[in-house]
């Protein structure tokens, strides 16, 4: 058991820690400009790897407006968890969107952080007058045929655990499912093959060929 005096360490030691944690929320508002999705990734990546130094980026998210790859303006957010973060596209904006609607969010959680450097290379990464080109006329989409079936090209067996926490309409998991490229497990279910989740302690390689091809691979999908 822990003595008096330990169990006082530890706790001044977690009371510490709490102290050193930061959250750094940052608007970027009546900018008129949409962001550059690749560049804004590039800063991510920077921001993690590169130029941190002292500081640490715990947890990011944000949701900000840029355009997709059909040139199309699309509300998109950010999340991340330590070094692992992805852009994902929510929404196309409507017709009746305009400039003063703009919002770009972000929220940084972290230890040793510089907001005005933060707020520096958000700002780098607004593209000015790229939201003015005219949208290009839709094409009608060609309805893929759905179903529990898997592609016949997909030589990988897809899974999903999935918590509900989410909206399926917007979900890349469900969407998936649709189209008949993954299946879902209930929580309480157990998965055999490669599971991938930002908490991994392992780095999949060409030695987990034969697992995957035999018990598939599964991903976590819930709110980090």
């Amino acid at each position: 058991m822990e003595s008096a005096p330990e169990r006082e360490e530890a706790h001044k030691q977690a009371h510490k820690l709490v102290e050193e944690i930061q959250s750094i929320y940052i608007s970027l508002e009546n900018t008129k400009s949409l962001i550059d999705r690749e560049a804004l990734e590039v800063q991510i990546g920077t921001w993690l790897w590169e130029e941190q130094k002292e500081a640490r980026i715990m947890r990011c998210k944000g949701s900000f407006y840029a355009l997709n790859d059909a040139e199309e303006p699309y509300e998109y957010v950010l999340q991340g968890v330590e070094h692992i973060f992805e852009l994902r596209a929510m929404e196309e904006v409507s017709d009746e969107f305009q400039e003063e609607d703009i919002l770009h969010k972000f929220l940084f959680v972290g230890k040793g952080l510089d907001s005005q450097l933060l707020h520096q290379k958000l700002t780098q990464t607004l593209v000015h007058n790229r939201h003015h080109r005219a949208k290009k006329p839709k094409q009608k989409k060609e309805k893929k045929p759905k179903g529990p079936k898997f592609d016949s090209q997909i030589d990988v067996n897809l899974w999903m655990w999935y918590f509900e926490q989410c909206d399926p309409k917007k979900c890349s998991g469900i969407n998936l499912k649709r189209q008949g490229l993954l299946r879902t497990l209930s929580v309480t279910q157990k998965f055999n093959g490669i599971v991938l989740t930002p908490s991994a302690t392992k780095i999949i390689s060409p030695a987990d060929a034969d697992i995957m091809k035999d018990l598939g691979v599964c991903v976590i999908d819930c709110s980090w």
